[in-house]
């Protein structure tokens, strides 16, 4: 039997601590800053926020700031439905950043092997804009993406199979069949089937590279979070901004 001692050190360690929507919050804030604020001087298109502007205008509400406001509020949600402690330590702040960072490299693996094996560009999308704006896109897509395909996608759509259709006793298969539909949706996103109109044409090597990310990503929010997966996947999308500058 599990001492209830245990059980409150554990919800203390790092690793739970990171796990906490509020941190993943902290962590997602000043990225929102950031691709919102640039954005006001600097057009910088993007799919997610498009198309989360769309749904909120079926609600009579099209401001620019309710995006941000709907992730902000989707993890204090998260987070008061948890019960989580709301205390934060800058050290797991700190802890967070350098785990983005390190959890990029999968990614790059993902990306040498499919450029070796399928002949994929190797990109999460159009880098043919200035680099600014190109940067500010690799930010707010790390953010909306993740918060698209990871967040909402993952959590309606998990909890849809679990508790509307009852299937609860094969769990880890129900995540990974989740976690292969999310991956399979977040390639197919990126592509426009207008290319005439400044989209990318679909292609397989693209479509096969962009699913494996998404699932590598979709891992890495079951696993550590979605603080981490949002710095991850931006960090990988400003890797690829330097990489074309260059």
């Amino acid at each position: 039997m599990v001492s209830s001692g245990y059980y409150r050190s554990e919800r203390d360690s790092y690793r739970w601590r990171t796990l906490r929507p509020v941190n993943s919050l902290l962590l997602v804030a000043p990225l929102l800053l950031v691709f919102h604020g640039g954005s006001a001087s600097a057009e910088a298109p993007l799919f997610a926020t498009r198309d989360l502007a769309r749904i909120l205008g079926v609600f009579g509400s099209t401001a620019w700031y309710l995006p941000p406001l709907l992730v902000a509020a989707a993890l204090l949600v998260q987070h008061t439905v948890r019960r989580d402690r709301w205390d934060v330590r800058a050290g797991v702040l700190a802890g967070m950043v350098v785990e983005s960072l390190l959890w990029a490299a999968p990614l790059l693996a993902i990306n040498y092997l499919c450029s070796m094996l399928l002949s994929a560009s190797g990109h999460l999308g159009a880098w043919d804009q200035t680099s600014t704006i190109s940067a500010l896109q690799a930010v707010g897509a790390g953010v909306y993406e993740e918060f698209v395909f990871r967040l909402i996608f993952l959590g309606l759509v998990t909890w849809a199979v679990v508790n509307v259709f009852e299937i609860r006793k094969q769990k880890d298969w129900v995540m990974l069949i989740v976690l292969v539909a999310s991956s399979l949706a977040f390639s197919l996103y990126h592509f426009s089937w207008s290319p005439e109109a400044g989209g990318v044409a679909f292609n397989w090597g693209d479509f096969t590279w962009r699913a494996a990310a998404g699932m590598c990503l979709g891992l890495i929010y079951a696993t550590r979070g979605f603080g981490i997966a949002v710095g991850a996947h931006v960090t990988w999308n400003l890797y690829v901004v330097v990489l074309a500058a260059g």
